[in-house]
């Protein structure tokens, strides 16, 4: 696992873009229109730079998977936060979408701990690379990791992941159920990974 510098930033936003390209949740962001894959790179792009500031973000051991993970006791900057914002509401998810953001980001952070805590916001494979077990040994590494800092890893995932982030050390702490992402996890053990 090696940790991103601004030199491996594009493979990072590369993986977690094609990841997540049919995505319900994200899509649900951005405006469904011609301009939709690179809406998606953009909000890929903001969420890359908001975990390098308040984070940590990773590379697999062969680069084919990827992860962003926030530290929620970091805050970006008044001047980081406008500039970010503007770039977001204007390149991905459009000023009409704004208010949807907003709104949803409140209801998912209303459910998140915030002492000494890491936040995975994203973590993707290669699509060319899924089903080897990259993904379940990246997030086993990741967890791990965390765990030695002595802080708890925390998720959101939709119904489809459920299952395998239970079968990878996960169990559910709350619920949302009118949001895309339903289910707040937190990391208990890695006896399956």
């Amino acid at each position: 696992m090696h940790k991103v510098t601004s030199t491996n930033k594009a493979t990072v936003v590369d993986i977690i873009s094609r990841s997540f390209d049919n995505d319900e949740g994200i899509n649900y962001l951005i405006p469904q229109n011609r301009d939709r894959q690179k809406r998606l790179r953009y909000l890929v792009e903001y969420c890359v730079e908001v975990a390098m500031l308040t984070g940590e973000v990773f590379l697999s051991d062969g680069y084919k998977a990827a992860a962003l993970l926030v530290n929620t006791e970091r805050k970006l900057s008044f001047l980081d936060t406008i500039v970010l914002d503007t770039k977001i509401a204007f390149r991905a998810i459009g000023l009409g979408n704004v208010i949807k953001a907003l709104k949803r980001e409140a209801k998912l952070k209303s459910k998140r701990p915030i002492m000494n805590v890491s936040y995975l916001w994203f973590i993707g494979v290669n699509p060319d690379s899924q089903g080897q077990g990259i993904g379940k040994s990246f997030l086993g590494q990741l967890a791990l990791n965390e765990r030695e800092k002595g802080r708890r890893f925390i998720l959101e995932c939709s119904p489809e992941n459920l299952n395998w982030y239970q079968k990878n050390g996960f169990r559910i702490y709350d619920e949302l159920p009118d949001a895309p992402f339903q289910f707040f996890m937190e990391f208990v053990n890695n006896e399956n990974s």
